[in-house]
């Protein structure tokens, strides 16, 4: 066994020396994302994972990771075909009327292939891969072994570590095709009254661990699009506002891969395998801050800080920095600055604080950045923020009636955010509370700065 898997130790290692030379000196990072998709899966994976964290690497670097593609060689029909009548326990002709062998998409993880059913609807139908589980579960033990051994020199890898672990607990989920169909339902139910965006419904009969079956989407892939309506755009954008901040369920890799043009104006969001979760306080909060933040009244905001923790009496100098950061912002003309630009001034405030973070608040940040990204290709000179200010304003005020919550939220008990702080440790408490109260205070202020613009 260890004679097997000596090549692909001395693979990662080899890689590992390269990735250190390509991050310290050459720079070249679009190299390092080639290599990365050469590794396989668990080195995609850690690519995304890195792509969220500008907070700690350089804006060139999170854009080359942006760009990190997922598209790998096909396999072998015949190995899926085993999967699918294994897992449904039956010949493929019985459970299919047809299916294209020739897979529609072919990522490192997964293949999705084109099908209909014996009632005629057309699905397509999502097969883990043979053995990936295997080859990625290996990987990361060979990784957790060499980030073992380099710590003992070198404190430098802490970061590594940390996506390591991300990888290891998401594993299950990542590989769980009924965990995936569980959130693409979740998603089809918000958005079943939202007749211009189509989320694919779920065939249960015919998912399991392994397959994912789903209604076809009959559509374009917005990366394959090389003209989009300044109608569409706002429909995105909007879409998913909806779902990061009214619902607080957002799709956590909207690439224009995962966004489908339909016609009559539609889109359709695809690929729910990665999702983020923002709960009811954390939008109350998010909310009362921004109608502070909206009166620039800053003594309200210190007293919500202090009252619940986020600072202390001693440490005004968080917020005057917070302060800092949103005026400019509030009296920029809205064709002077970018979104992407503003999250990485928050991100080079908060690399002072300690990383470790809600992982939610890091997808919502790497959302934004892919999204203005598709408004600047598609409209550069758009003021798309402008026009998106109605729909924030609606958003605040089914979140909370502003003076009541604001009295609530100064006086009601400490477990109204209690949720923002359960992923705090009581250890390197003011830090740790410290990032995600500026991570928070980002989010508040990209409402802010569409709100005051529009």
């Amino acid at each position: 066994m260890i004679i097997k898997i000596i090549p692909r130790i001395l693979k990662i290692l080899l890689f590992t020396v390269q990735s250190y030379i390509i991050i310290s000196y050459t720079k070249n990072y679009n190299k390092l994302v080639k290599n990365l998709e050469s590794m396989g899966p668990t080195f995609i994976k850690i690519g995304q994972l890195l792509s969220t964290r500008s907070d700690i690497l350089s804006d060139e670097f999170v854009c080359a990771l942006l760009n990190l593609c997922d598209q790998v060689k096909p396999e072998c029909f015949n190995k899926s075909k085993k999967t699918i009548e294994k897992d449904l326990k039956s010949s493929i002709n019985k459970l299919f009327k047809d299916i294209n062998p020739t897979p529609y998409a072919s990522a490192s993880v997964s293949q999705v292939f084109q099908g209909t059913l014996h009632s005629g609807q057309k699905v397509a139908v999502k097969v883990i891969r043979h053995n990936i589980k295997n080859i990625i579960l290996l990987d990361i033990l060979i990784l957790k072994i060499i980030v073992k051994i380099i710590s003992t020199f070198t404190k430098k890898v802490v970061i590594l570590n940390h996506i390591i672990k991300r990888i290891s607990s998401s594993v299950t989920v990542e590989l769980n095709m009924r965990l995936e169909g569980s959130q693409t339902s979740e998603m089809y139910d918000n958005f079943k009254n939202k007749p211009n965006v189509i989320i694919p419904s779920i065939i249960w009969k015919y998912t399991t661990r392994n397959i994912l079956t789903q209604s076809w989407i009959e559509g374009i892939p917005l990366s394959q699009v090389r003209y989009l309506s300044e109608n569409t755009l706002i429909l995105i954008f909007k879409t998913f506002i909806y779902q990061s901040y009214s619902i607080g369920f957002f799709h956590g890799d909207m690439h224009s891969g995962n966004i489908i043009i339909v016609e009559d104006n539609k889109i359709a969001l695809i690929d729910f395998g990665i999702m983020g979760r923002i709960n009811k306080q954390e939008k109350k909060y998010i909310s009362c801050m921004t109608k502070a933040l909206m009166d620039k009244n800053y003594q309200m905001i210190a007293d919500i800080q202090i009252k619940y923790g986020y600072i202390q009496n001693t440490q005004h100098d968080i917020l005057t920095q917070c302060r800092a950061i949103a005026e400019p912002i509030i009296n920029q003309p809205v064709q002077e600055i970018s979104i992407a630009t503003l999250i990485t001034q928050i991100f080079n405030f908060i690399n002072n604080f300690d990383t470790n973070i809600n992982p939610s608040l890091l997808l919502l940040q790497k959302n934004i950045m892919m999204l203005e990204g598709i408004a600047i290709k598609f409209h550069p000179s758009i003021n798309l923020w402008y026009k998106l200010g109605p729909i924030l304003r609606k958003m605040i005020h089914t979140n909370l009636n502003t003076k009541e919550s604001i009295k609530e939220i100064l006086s009601a008990p400490v477990t109204v955010i209690n949720s923002l702080q359960q992923q705090l440790s009581t250890r390197n408490y003011t830090k740790k509370n410290h990032t995600n109260m500026i991570l928070i205070f980002f989010n508040i202020i990209f409402i802010l700065y569409i709100l005051y613009k529009s």
